[in-house]
């Protein structure tokens, strides 16, 4: 590939870049952009409003998400019926999956709220 193809090619890269950098600010920034891909996803998935909650806390578990998510995520399910009880249990049930180290750090994550 000659210098020139690849500054043509830097050059298309940036302007993806800063496309994507003006869509999520037109779509209410990074935080609108993941709610419209939860848009429907609750409805679609079948599943009951407990079940549905409990699934999106082991799998945020299994990620080793951050606070940020933590926060969002324990106000969607407090919104769905789940409580703190329910949210212990479902690390529990999933700590021999996920391991000790997501385990004790979705609780810390928990825990700094």
């Amino acid at each position: 590939m000659s210098s020139d193809e690849r500054e043509d090619e830097r050059a298309i890269v940036g302007e993806n870049i800063e496309r994507l950098r003006a869509a999520l600010v037109e779509e209410g920034g990074p935080l609108g952009v993941v709610a419209q891909l939860n848009e429907g996803i609750f409805e679609l998935s079948g599943l009951s409003p407990e079940a549905f909650a409990t699934a999106r806390v082991a799998a945020v578990a299994a990620m080793g998400a951050g606070p940020q998510s933590w926060g969002t995520l324990l106000e969607l399910v407090e919104g769905l019926g789940l409580g703190p009880d329910e949210v212990l249990g479902t690390l529990v049930a999933v700590a021999p999956i996920i391991g000790t180290a997501r385990f004790t750090a979705a609780l810390d994550q928990i825990a700094a709220l």
